[in-house]
């Protein structure tokens, strides 16, 4: 009975560590998304534009240290799709979050920011009750990714 008792007392903290090394681990690296996920979220985004970028505006974000709000004042150049009913020439506002850190953030990606004057493909989704827009498909919602049909 007392080895048997030494031996699980032995066993907790190797245990213990273990797990504590695989989370830190786990939790450094980067959960990027493949490219076929961009793809779908490119496909599946409501609003698919070719806007020309007027001003672009970034708030630091107070509670968190190195995160900005972006906020762009874009143009509309074409539309492909819009469910949010957007006219060409129509001036849309478009607000997200940019991270500027030592290491990227875990998930979809952020998406860059934008500049001034310069124009992007927009894959974008219509915020509820509000004038307003956000990405819809991670860092690439300004950068149209080629179709890979294998």
């Amino acid at each position: 009975m007392t080895r048997n008792l030494l031996h699980q007392c032995s066993v907790w903290p190797v245990g213990a560590i273990t797990f504590a090394v695989i989370f830190a681990l786990a939790t450094a690296t980067r959960a990027d998304l493949s490219p076929r996920e961009y793809r779908r979220m490119q496909r599946e985004a409501p609003e698919v534009l070719r806007i020309e970028v007027l001003e672009v505006r970034e708030r630091p974000i107070r509670e968190r240290e190195r995160e900005f709000e972006v906020s762009v004042e874009a143009k509309i150049r074409r539309i492909e799709r819009s469910s949010a009913r957007v006219r060409d020439g129509e001036v849309i506002h478009i607000t997200y979050r940019h991270h500027r850190g030592d290491h990227p953030v875990p998930g979809a990606g952020e998406p860059p920011v934008l500049e001034r004057g310069k124009v992007y493909p927009a894959f974008l989704t219509k915020v509820e009750r509000e004038r307003l827009f956000k990405p819809a498909a991670g860092q690439y919602s300004f950068e149209r990714l080629d179709e890979d049909r294998r």
